[in-house]
């Protein structure tokens, strides 16, 4: 009988304990040290949006090195951490690391807020601007000036407090802004590729922090140097000549000058045309041509004809020919009227017309 009471007692204080624990504990944890508590973790950005994928780490304490990641609402959950004071950190990219102390004693939700890491400057365009009426970026005539311009956006700083700093490899680039000029080298082997650089520096002090830092970007623009005025002369000249040389195909007289652009689609195949009936109807004997004529004019149409192109040429010409038909002789003068355009890093032609009656013709070429 003694030991049957014994033992309904023992049980009864064990139901006790059990009830106290169920009433005291949320999670059926007794409270006190030792227990263990849930604690969420939220982590929102200084404009209040949930930073996901962020990393929440326990830095001491008997739980000292678990980890919880965000989810989308920005929370993160240790389902059971030792009750005490501790030390949590919180990582997220784009963002500065943050710490707060944690004192756990119950099952707890604690907010953390991040502020963005300074982000550095953007280039978002980098151009050239030359003095001729719509020169495109990117495109220099030797010795010319051009503005090199950057564009640039800063999230945090304006940007005039940024630092500019230029480089060329070759010619001379002076500024330490935004805009700077650089003067395209005057001789050598033209044409000729430049490499003008910039170097966007950012410098600033984290908060919370003494520690100076900097942000930079770097950007590349590359500039084709031609001799403008020179090109285009050889270029009419050289379609001249080999116009003038029956023996040369058609074909062959066009694909040597002429720009393969839609732009001068019509006036390859006029020109074409005319090339091609030449040879089914004349022997050119002697050719004159006199000095070229350039104009640079981008975007243009021609004071003869309207003719589309970037440059205008003329060069005084004539040709004294054999009419296949009849063996008679004809002799012509006049200016051959030509426009080119500026193509895939190259001039080349796009129209070409005569207008009779050249006052003078310069030199002759006997064929």
């Amino acid at each position: 009988m003694l030991f049957d009471r014994t033992r309904k007692a023992a049980a009864a204080a064990v139901v006790s304990v059990a009830a106290l624990a169920a009433g005291c504990g949320g999670d059926g944890n007794p409270v006190g040290p030792g227990n263990k508590w849930a604690l969420t973790v939220v982590a929102a950005s200084e404009q209040h949006v949930p930073v996901q994928s962020a990393t929440v780490r326990i830095l001491d304490g008997a739980d000292a090195g678990r980890t919880a990641t965000t989810d989308q609402s920005g929370t993160a959950l240790f389902a059971s951490v030792q009750e005490g004071t501790f030390t949590i950190e919180v990582t997220a990219q784009d963002f500065n690391r943050a710490t707060t102390s944690v004192t756990l004693n119950t099952s707890r939700t604690v907010s953390v807020t991040m502020t963005a890491r300074n982000k550095a400057p953007v280039i978002t365009s980098l151009v050239s601007a030359g003095g001729l009426d719509n020169q495109p970026t990117g495109l220099a005539d030797a010795g010319q000036q051009l503005q090199i311009v950057a564009t640039v956006t800063d999230v945090e700083t304006p940007v005039e407090n940024l630092t500019f700093e230029w480089s060329a490899d070759v010619g001379i680039v002076t500024g330490s802004a935004s805009t700077a000029n650089w003067r395209a080298p005057s001789s050598g082997a033209f044409p000729l590729v430049a490499t003008i650089g910039v170097k966007v520096i950012e410098r600033f002090t984290e908060p919370g922090s003494t520690t100076p830092q900097q942000n930079t970007a770097t950007g590349e623009l590359k500039i084709h140097v031609h001799r403008f005025e020179e090109e285009n002369a050889e270029l009419g000249l050289r379609f001249l000549r080999d116009f003038s040389d029956s023996d040369i195909p058609a074909d062959t007289v066009i694909s040597r000058s002429f720009s393969t652009s839609a732009r001068c689609a019509e006036g390859r195949a006029a020109e074409l045309q005319d090339v091609t009936d030449n040879r089914n109807n004349y022997i050119i004997r002697e050719s004159r041509l006199g000095a070229a004529k350039v104009e640079i004019h981008f975007e243009s149409t021609s004071p003869f004809r309207s003719r589309p192109g970037d440059a205008w040429i003329d060069v005084p010409c004539g040709w004294t020919s054999t009419v296949k038909a009849d063996g008679t002789t004809q002799v012509v003068n006049g200016v051959c009227k030509m426009t080119s355009v500026y193509d895939v890093d190259r001039w080349a032609l796009c129209w070409s017309d005569w207008q009779g009656d050249a006052a003078s013709i310069g030199t002759r070429f006997i064929h």
